[in-house]
């Protein structure tokens, strides 16, 4: 199935919109890794400020 797709993707030219959106997949999962740690980190200072009960 995944070598039927490569092939199929292979054949499209380089502005098809399947091809657009494989290729820009790869670095919006790196962006959204990267504000969800930012997030984390966030979440664990304001924590660290909230006073406790």
């Amino acid at each position: 199935m995944l070598s039927h797709m490569e092939r199929m993707l292979a054949s499209l030219p380089d502005n098809a919109p399947p091809k657009l959106v494989m290729s820009v997949l790869p670095k919006l999962q790196a962006q959204n890794e990267t504000i969800i740690a930012l997030l984390r980190e966030q979440n664990e200072l304001l924590r660290g400020q909230r006073p406790i009960p």
